[in-house]
């Protein structure tokens, strides 16, 4: 292990037993050749009452948030030449401090020595190649999102928890969204000589009750569905006339060129198709299924489900007042609900909300829906669009095949401008 040196910041990992065995004697020797010992206030005080020698010789420094003034008042100490140790358990780059102070400290003005984590100790004691897992951390963060969208994925997770995301809210999490084919490997105190492990399944997790920080394994059984481009209409309406026919998918998601980030509304849902085929797509960002009617609103959510679309919340409820509370969208469908009384309201509060580059697309069949989308992006003076979608499919006829003519469909889609005109 390196000294401690002038003009470096030293980021010591502690052994995860470091409060019960000791510290290691090359980590020993590094705390008590420096000025200052620095950590979160329940790091101090365990090596303050494992080492009581270091707590009579050493000078301590507690962390406290908000970080950045302890930062600075750390920097001004490096820059007086002070050998400084701050010390964080395991792996300091491992969802750690390690990870805040390489954005506030430059690599020449670090040194990292770590330990291992809890999630290495926890893929050693289960044999689980570290390489294989998809890595996260809902520790002191609110990440159901990220959770949802790893989900997608078709990998085993490794997950850090705490006591605000204990295992039998994570259990009923994935329930919920039909995600039911994982085991659970729960971890607790890992490197502590009362460690203790439980392999369930996500039912049986749903009860199971943790108190404080766990390591969560999450090994997928088997590879469920999953929502893709081209879903099979039959498979998915459960109720004819509300239907978005697969040309017109195809062309509106090409249209709207969705990234992986994007928070996307389906304004008007019906069948919920478009909304599950986008669920492909934002792999790490958020789908908003927007419908009206309750009943085909829970159809969408039982197709979701079914279809393991976890980045996918149904929304039920009349828009524009029920977007509210949801994140301003990069990417806007709107397939109904733009006629009648309301329309125009809904539609000026579709523009507001559009961030700025985002892409709204209207699908209509109605001349009067055409007319006032159109109407709207021209005083607006957004670059616009527009397609007309007509696509025949063969059916048989006479024990051979024709071509049945689907209703054309209007596809004007609007771009904002990241500076308004």
């Amino acid at each position: 292990m390196n000294s401690t040196a002038p003009n470096v910041l030293t980021v010591l990992g502690l052994a995860l037993d470091f409060a019960e065995q000791g510290l290691a004697p090359d980590a020993y020797t590094l705390l008590t050749h420096c000025d200052l010992i620095c950590g979160f206030p329940a790091t101090l005080a365990a090596l303050q009452k494992q080492n009581p020698d270091l707590a009579a010789r050493q000078r301590f420094f507690s962390l406290t948030l908000p970080l950045e003034p302890c930062f600075a008042d750390l920097e001004a100490r490096r820059a007086q030449g002070q050998r400084i140790v701050l010390v964080a358990g395991g792996d300091p780059l491992f969802y750690g401090l390690g990870s805040t102070l390489t954005r506030y400290f430059s690599p020449e003005k670090l040194q990292i020595l770590p330990q291992l984590s809890a999630l290495q100790l926890a893929c050693a004691r289960l044999g689980q190649p570290l390489h294989e897992l998809e890595v996260l951390s809902l520790h002191g963060r609110d990440a159901w999102q990220q959770l949802d969208c790893a989900l997608l994925g078709q990998k085993s997770l490794g997950v850090l928890l705490d006591a605000q995301h204990p295992i039998a809210s994570v259990a009923r999490h994935l329930w919920q969204k039909g995600c039911r084919n994982y085991q659970f490997h729960i971890f607790s105190n890992l490197g502590h000589a009362d460690e203790g492990y439980a392999h369930l399944s996500v039912e049986s997790a749903q009860n199971f009750a943790t108190h404080g920080a766990v390591t969560l394994i999450l090994k997928r059984q088997d590879l469920a569905p999953r929502p893709h481009l081209g879903l099979e209409e039959d498979a998915l309406c459960a109720t004819t006339g509300y239907t978005t026919s697969l040309a017109v998918r195809a062309t509106a998601l090409a249209l709207l060129a969705i990234e992986p980030s994007d928070v996307f509304w389906d304004i008007g849902s019906g069948s919920g198709q478009v909304a599950l085929e986008a669920a492909s797509l934002t792999l790490r960002g958020a789908v908003y299924a927007v419908e009206e009617k309750q009943d085909r609103a829970c159809a969408i959510e039982q197709r979701a489900q079914r279809l393991g679309a976890c980045n996918l919340q149904v929304i039920q409820g009349l828009a524009p007042t029920c977007l509210t509370t949801l994140p301003d969208p990069q990417r806007i469908f709107v397939g109904g609900g733009l006629h009648g009384k309301t329309a125009q309201k809904l539609l000026d509060c579709l523009c507001q909300r559009l961030l700025p580059g985002g892409r709204l697309l209207i699908s209509c069949v109605l001349f009067s829906s055409f007319e006032r989308a159109l109407n709207t992006f021209q005083d607006l003076r957004w670059p616009l669009r527009i397609l007309q979608v007509q696509a025949s499919e063969a059916r048989p006829l006479a024990q051979n095949l024709h071509f049945q003519a689907e209703n054309p469909v209007f596809l004007l889609c609007a771009e904002r401008p990241f500076e308004e005109v």
